[in-house]
């Protein structure tokens, strides 16, 4: 008997390539659900799950009952329930590696844009001002500290960038081996270490207990004056009202924003300020990293559905997945 695979459609990614990856070995079923319910009822007796959208708590896992895995199109899985995931035998699996090029890049973007002041000129020229007052003072990026909250894929790329542009680099993820950090030539350090000692920083940490507000007053507190602030990671991390006061305080020079605590944004005193750049949580998206995502997680599907190894299961057990 052939397995079903369910597949959630969406408008981020194209669920069909899904159908090519597994048509061959599976039957494949793409739905448009509006609830959890319409979910449940569609994927009552799916062997593998790619769902869009939808949280997946201990109650609905239960009822997935012949479900051996579930594909998450993206790298974030806090919709998960990844305990009771285990629990109930369902191996998770997402694309972990589909948009570290695209995210590295956009943090780069957000960085270099702040560093060299590039929205005040654009509005001076568009205004007929001439001349480098608008975005004084400027200082060269080579030979400044970088830090990077969270070490991960796209951290780790993010940080060859910048050391292309002759940044020192230095980061604080509690659960990245000593080897990893000396592959990447990135010095190791405390959390209090990164805020004192960096010049620009950029948050590339999930969302999690542990990192929910991660940078909050205090955190801002212990900067350096003029630093320069980036997120492409989660918008929870860092507390924006208290952004806002170090933005206010000359704490913050420049913050460059693709996430935030509520998306979408919204009105917001962020939208306001010629010291922000902001982007709406773009800095994933490629057509190439659109495709990768949902082939990723299907050829992953595809390889447990035919008893083959999965390249990308979520440890449940790593604290920052």
């Amino acid at each position: 008997m052939r397995p079903t695979v369910v597949v959630m459609e969406n408008d981020k990614f194209d669920p069909w390539i899904a159908v090519g990856v597994l048509e061959d070995i599976a039957d494949v079923d793409v739905i448009d659900p509006n609830s959890v319910e319409e979910m449940l009822a569609a994927a009552a007796d799916a062997d593998a799950l790619i769902p869009w959208g939808m949280p997946l708590d201990e109650a609905v896992l239960e009822q997935l009952e012949r479900c051996s895995v579930i594909g998450i199109c993206g790298t974030g899985v806090a919709r998960i329930d990844l305990t009771a995931a285990d629990a109930n035998g369902i191996t998770v699996v997402n694309a972990a590696t589909y948009a570290v090029e695209e995210v590295a890049t956009h943090a780069m973007a957000l960085l270099l844009s702040c560093v060299r002041s590039l929205p005040a000129f654009d509005t001076a020229v568009r205004a007929g001002e001439w001349g480098r007052s608008p975005g004084e003072p400027i200082h060269r990026l080579e030979g400044r500290t970088l830090g990077l909250v969270g070490f991960g894929d796209i951290a780790r790329r993010t940080a060859e960038l910048a050391q292309a542009f002759g940044s020192t680099v230095i980061a604080y993820d509690p659960y990245v081996e000593a080897e990893i950090f000396e592959e990447y030539d990135v010095t190791s350090v405390g959390f209090d270490e990164l805020l004192t000692s960096s010049e620009l920083l950029s948050v590339h940490a999930p969302i999690t207990a542990e990192t929910h507000r991660m940078l909050d007053a205090d955190a801002f507190d212990r900067m350096g004056q003029g630093t320069i602030v980036v997120n492409t990671g989660r918008g929870p991390v860092i507390e924006e009202a208290a952004l806002l006061e170090a933005l206010d305080e000359g704490t913050v020079e420049m913050a460059g924003l693709d996430v935030f605590e509520a998306e979408p944004l919204g009105p917001s005193p962020l939208c306001d300020r010629d010291d922000v750049i902001l982007s709406p949580h773009i800095a994933w998206y490629s057509e190439e990293s659109r495709e990768d995502a949902i082939r990723q997680v299907a050829t992953d599907i595809r390889r447990i559905l035919t008893g083959d190894e999965p390249e990308r299961v979520v440890d449940s057990s790593m604290p920052w997945v």
